[in-house]
């Protein structure tokens, strides 16, 4: 995996919470849903970022309580409503990890990122969420192609 230590700017983001883990059918849903509502709202583009946060470790809680959320950025005058929520990705240091590979990769991406990327970057996790942005529709060809990004601070 190619990796680089960058600084990202802040983006709001309208998400849902899908409670089901990280499997690929039940965030495809949650996205479905988030993207209706979007689009019924116009605020799906060509410079909309598609961005997933996931907030927990398989290794360590069961996988039918990893929470996920599925995120569009949107401007920031975007409040929440109903079942979709906002929250604002800060600006920072970000490990950027790109992923371009098949969803049961993603785990072993991640582990990658925190055992070996990581300890060799010269940097340590921040303590903000870690996120991804995701640069394709990975259905069709069962691809994702997407960034992984941890917030950093040096060693």
């Amino acid at each position: 995996m190619k990796s680089e230590i960058k600084f990202l700017p802040a983006v709001h983001i309208a998400y849902m919470v899908n409670f089901k883990g990280y499997e690929e059918k039940s965030i495809g849903v949650t996205y479905d849903k988030l993207c209706r509502w979007g689009g019924a709202r116009g605020l799906i583009n060509g410079a909309t970022k598609f961005i997933g946060v996931s907030l927990d470790d398989p290794d360590i809680t069961p996988v039918e309580k990893c929470r996920y959320y599925a995120g569009i950025s949107v401007p920031e005058n975007i409040q929440p409503e109903g079942e979709v929520l906002t929250l604002e990705l800060p600006a920072g240091k970000y490990l950027v990890a790109h992923y371009d590979g098949p969803a049961d990769g993603i785990a072993l991406a991640y582990k990658n990122v925190y055992l070996e990327l990581l300890p060799n970057s010269g940097f340590l996790p921040d303590d903000s969420y870690c996120y991804e942005i995701y640069y394709n529709d990975p259905l069709p060809e069962k691809k994702f192609v997407m960034d992984i990004c941890v917030p950093v601070k040096p060693m």
